[in-house]
């Protein structure tokens, strides 16, 4: 039989293997038809060579008892031949004592040898309708004829028990075929559930990859802002710090001038106000703490690192 390609050989599961497969069982199945054909062909050559092989034999046995009859009519004639010579034999001898007597004698002994021939006649004559006459040498040609059609018989039924073997080697291919082709269906349905089964694992992965991706834009996007407030935040803290020092020092120079302002602030207002004196000229770390992101960020570089492994393990 033909080899399986090589392509076939390494996609086992894809359905071109499939479709080479259900080619190659179409083949076989009508190589099973043609054998089918050729086997009802031999079987009627076969039956007609054995009704000619019949009739042959039936006509040769016919032949063999019509052979055998006349071998026993001519055993019976040569008998009666040989008993009416000893009679007439006999009778010569007996005959010796006159003219007459011998005159008689012969006429008798004439009048016998016409009744045996007639008797003979008789005797052939009788089943000639049931005789069959047939020659040596067409014997011989019937005998051969018989012999050439046992041979051709023989032959033939060589032939029968070849083709019946190689039927059944074709049945027994053929269900190894199809035992095949249920598992290679098999397998191809349970590699499609698999396939399935990944692409429903990468949407996921590729869904938490997105809401990974856009959680780390936010944060990137927090970072910036928060760097943005802490340089404004320090250009601010720089600027006030030079009015708050002039300040201190008028009062520490002047502490009898005050404004009069302050000579109408309540007890309350003033400790309020120096609360916010102190914010303002507290260092910039202290006023201005940025969130703590980094434990975030991790998680989310993790993920993705998880996310690209994934994707590594479905690709190999």
């Amino acid at each position: 039989m033909d080899q399986m390609p090589l392509t076939c050989r390494s996609q086992s599961g894809s359905p071109y293997y499939t479709k080479y497969l259900e080619g190659k069982v179409t083949t076989i199945q009508e190589k099973h038809q043609t054998v089918l054909a050729e086997n009802a062909n031999l079987n009627n050559q076969l039956s007609k060579a054995t009704a000619r092989t019949q009739e042959l034999e039936e006509k040769a046995a016919q032949l063999e008892e019509a052979l055998r009859r006349e071998k026993q009519q001519s055993h019976v004639a040569l008998h009666h031949r040989a008993v009416n010579t000893a009679g007439v034999a006999s009778s010569l001898e007996a005959s010796t004592s006159t003219m007459a007597q011998s005159f008689v004698d012969r006429s008798i002994q004439t009048i016998s040898l016409e009744e045996v021939q007639q008797t003979v006649v008789d005797c052939s004559n009788a089943d000639d309708a049931d005789l069959i006459s047939i020659s040596k040498s067409e014997l011989d040609a019937l005998e051969n004829d018989m012999k050439s059609l046992r041979d051709a018989v023989r032959a033939k039924e060589e032939l029968w028990d070849q083709a019946v073997a190689r039927e059944q080697s074709y049945r027994e291919h053929l269900a190894r075929l199809s035992v095949e082709l249920i598992t290679i269906r098999q397998l191809s349905d349970s590699r499609l559930d698999e396939l399935q089964r990944v692409e429903k694992k990468l949407t996921a992965n590729n869904d938490e990859l997105r809401a990974t991706q856009k959680d780390l834009a936010l944060a990137k996007k927090a970072i910036v802002k928060l760097q943005k407030r802490q340089r404004q935040a320090e250009g601010s803290g720089i600027n006030q710090e030079q009015p708050s020092d002039d300040l201190e020092n008028k009062q520490q120079l002047n502490p009898q001038v005050q404004s009069p302002l302050a000579k109408q602030r309540s007890p309350k207002k003033m400790h309020q106000v120096q609360v916010k004196d102190a914010r303002c000229t507290a260092p910039i770390q202290q006023r201005h703490r940025p969130r703590d992101y980094s434990p975030r960020i991790e998680t989310m570089r993790t993920k993705e690192t998880n996310v690209d492994k994934d994707f590594k393990d479905l690709r190999v």
